[in-house]
Parts: C-alpha cells; sequence; structure tokens
C-alpha cells in the first residue's frame, strides 16, 4: 500500500471487505462476519454493513473454530480459565458472547494486539467494542440483568459466520 512518504507493507494492513449475507441468515437478520485471515470482525444488519473492528483470534494452537454459529448467552462479566497446558485465570472479563462451546466474544483488558492472532479460541475485541456489540446483538440483554440466555436462535439471535477467506 503506498502512501504518503513510502510504503506500508501489506501484512501491517487490515481490510474489512464486504460480504454478501448467506442464504442461510434469514433477511433483515443481525449477523456478524469474523474473518480469520484479516483479523477483522464486520457486523450487518441484514445486507447493510453498520460496523467493523479488528479482533485477535485463536492461535495455531488454539484456533478459533469456523463455520455458521448462533449465539447461546450474552452476559456482562465473567471470569475466564484457561484448561491444561495453557492454563489462565482472568477475572471480571467484560463482555461476554458465546457462540460455540467455549468460544466467546469478549473484551480484552490485557492486551492489546488486535489484528494478529492471540487468544486460545475467544474472540478477543477492545472494551469499547464489546460494549457496543453488547448493546447491539440481539437478544438484548435487560438493564441490571448479569446474563440473558439466548432461546428461539433462528428468529432473535445474532448470527455469527467466521470464515477464513482466500
Amino acid at each position: 500500500v503506498h502512501v504518503e512518504g513510502g510504503v506500508v507493507a501489506r501484512s501491517a494492513v487490515r481490510i474489512a471487505t464486504r460480504q454478501p449475507r448467506p442464504s442461510s441468515i434469514p433477511k433483515g437478520a443481525s449477523w456478524v462476519h469474523v474473518d480469520l485471515g484479516e483479523q477483522v470482525l464486520t457486523a450487518y444488519e441484514g445486507d447493510r454493513q453498520v460496523f467493523a473492528t479488528l479482533i485477535a483470534t485463536g492461535k495455531p494452537k488454539t484456533p478459533t473454530k469456523p463455520g455458521l454459529f448462533t449465539i447461546l448467552a450474552k452476559t456482562a462479566h465473567s471470569d475466564m480459565r484457561g484448561l491444561p497446558p495453557e492454563e489462565y485465570f482472568v477475572e471480571e472479563v467484560p463482555g461476554v458472547i458465546h457462540f460455540y462451546r467455549g468460544q466467546a466474544f469478549h473484551g480484552t483488558y490485557w492486551h492489546d494486539g488486535f489484528g494478529v492472532v492471540h487468544s486460545h479460541g475467544c474472540i478477543n475485541m477492545s472494551v469499547a467494542d464489546i460494549e457496543w456489540l453488547l448493546r447491539w446483538a440481539p437478544p438484548t440483554l435487560p438493564d441490571g440483568w448479569h446474563t440473558v440466555l439466548a432461546r428461539d436462535l433462528r428468529r432473535t439471535g445474532l448470527y455469527v459466520l467466521v470464515q477464513r477467506r482466500g
């Protein structure tokens, strides 16, 4: 990429490319596309792109699973533990949105390495970005509630498409 005064290596640039809504996601539904190659999350309302940000997904030993998911639960904050051989314990992780087994979107205050793989399988986001996603993504987490379980996901939940393009 050419910039005034020089060139920026392509490896240092992240591009949020508009993605077509898969036919398995209903028209008008809220959904996010997670691009594992670019390390970018893009949010959509139906076919309209409404938000994009840098993320950090799973390292090679603990990859983020590709596929189409619907969210299971939204939680204001939670403690997280890692299993051997990579044990860890992190308290008060902000904005946890589970979508597949132990994988979730969540805020990350312990690193700012977004745009590169960094996690144990979850999708790490800045605290500001997870706050936006938590407010925007259905189902609503009512004021004063700690957790909401997503029921009837095919009608009211957020769709999550995780892909490695290219």
